[in-house]
């Protein structure tokens, strides 16, 4: 025991006295509900003052499912539950004539007031095919005593398509006004009903461009300990930056739209992680992340169902302005990376856990559920039915605003030039992200590499 506490004295030592060194790459991913977290860091020899590091990444991935709160597969569109075809209307504020055949104001619309429905009745699930090609662009350029610029921007080209209704429950719902055959109103009405309320035919789904960049300052050091310790090195980085909203938001009128991005919004950005080497033949670490949004004003399509049974993608009433906090994204995990075998060759296994917290709105117009608010006092004077009607607390009611998260399983494997070049060298990475447990995700498996240069520059 002593002798153990002395060698531990002795890390700590070389630890406080022998920082100068500094460890591997912070890679940087902006994760998203539809696809699978990359891995975020990678190693290096190129740690000096003024080294430059410029690499580039493709990825692909894609899916036909997602994943409920029970970590159950459902169709792609389905994660919070199938689509609530029977109260799609119920609070609008100016519904079009078709739509106030089946929910209008007064409550006398042909979907108004039914009653004996099974739990699957006028439900529908929405599947799809959705695939992504990722190019990742980073630099990173070391300055002095630990200090480096690090820049990050993702392209991303999305495809949705074969977007297709798939009925629940009964065929035929009675009704007062009689019986509705609900194929016929998903294939025939409901494509009237969407253009009525602004929104574009179901169709595919294609979106390319820049994502969110990212730059940030960091602090990186290292410590090389003696090779006859348990630990033979320790290392650690730290790093903060803004996320800068490069790509647009959402087509609100497109009701099968995803972002390129985190929807327009910008963020602050903190980083860091610790490894070390073990017997001199294993690095162990750990790294995490979080993204912190900052509240901004958004036009987003909110649920009007005050008793809050609407769900699905599909929103009808016309887009609102409103305070959106969006939740913020937090990213931790572990990794052991075996470099030592063969100089210049690592391969890395590793696993992250994400998670993104629920999103708040806060209703900015007075129009919005509006004449509900008014029945609803009517009520009150009549005695009858009385409480009050919060247009946030209907608006939050959309089960998407929730929070997701996922764990994933990452593999690497690569080879870094510059170990032997010394001053440069060229470096190549593959890796595949699996992700294998996740609530509310489209769990898309992305496959990809890396290839990048290293330098060191002697000013």
């Amino acid at each position: 025991m002593k002798t153990f506490l002395m060698r531990m004295g002795r890390v700590i030592t070389l630890v406080v006295c022998n920082l100068g060194m500094v460890m591997q790459v912070c890679a940087l991913d902006l994760p998203n509900f539809y696809r699978a977290s990359f891995f975020q860091t990678e190693p290096t020899d190129k740690t000096k003052d003024w080294a430059t590091l410029i690499s580039a990444r493709l990825a692909a991935g894609k899916t036909s499912h997602s994943y409920n709160v029970h970590e159950d597969r459902r169709p792609l569109f389905s994660q919070r539950g199938p689509f609530n075809l029977v109260r799609l209307g119920i609070g609008l504020q100016t519904p079009g004539p078709l739509t106030q055949t089946y929910w209008n104001q007064n409550q006398t619309g042909i979907f108004d007031n039914l009653t004996n429905l099974g739990p699957n009745d006028g439900m529908a699930d929405y599947s799809g095919r959705f695939k992504i090609n990722e190019y990742d662009f980073e630099l990173k350029q070391n300055l002095f005593w630990g200090f480096y610029l690090h820049g990050y921007l993702p392209v991303r080209d999305i495809k949705i398509d074969h977007i297709k209704p798939h009925r629940r429950g009964a065929e035929i719902i009675n009704t007062s006004y009689g019986p509705v055959n609900m194929d016929t109103f998903i294939s025939e009405k409901l494509p009237v009903i969407m253009h009525e309320a602004g929104l574009k035919p179901m169709r595919t789904f294609k979106k390319s461009g820049v994502s969110d960049g990212v730059v940030s300052l960091g602090w990186q050091k290292s410590a090389e300990l003696s090779k006859k310790e348990f630990l033979t090195s320790l290392s650690g980085f730290a790093q903060a930056g803004f996320l800068i909203a490069g790509a647009s938001q959402a087509d609100v009128d497109n009701s099968f739209a995803v972002p390129l991005g985190y929807n327009h919004d910008y963020a602050a950005l903190i980083q860091g992680g610790l490894e070390t080497c073990v017997l001199n033949f294993v690095t162990v670490g750990l790294q995490g992340e979080a993204t912190i949004f900052i509240r901004d004003n958004a036009r987003r399509r909110l649920m009007t169902d005050k008793n809050k049974q609407q769900n699905g993608w599909i929103i009808l009433e016309k887009p609102a302005w409103v305070g959106n906090d969006q939740g913020t994204v937090w990213d931790v995990g572990v990794y052991a990376r075996f470099d030592k075998l063969f100089k210049g060759f690592y391969a890395t296994i590793g696993y992250s856990y994400t998670k993104q917290e629920t999103t708040i709105y806060r209703v900015k117009q007075n129009w919005f559920l509006q004449t509900v608010i008014e029945q609803n006092q009517n009520e009150a004077n009549w005695g009858t039915n009385y409480y009050m009607i919060s247009q946030n607390n209907v608006a939050n009611g959309d089960r998407r605003l929730r929070g997701w998260n996922t764990q994933t399983l990452h593999l690497l494997a690569g080879y870094d030039a510059s170990v032997l070049l010394k001053s440069w060298g060229p470096f190549i990475r593959i890796e595949y992200d699996y992700p294998f447990l996740s609530k509310f995700m489209w769990p898309a498996d992305m496959i990809g590499g890396t290839l990048g240069v290293s330098a060191t520059w002697n000013f």
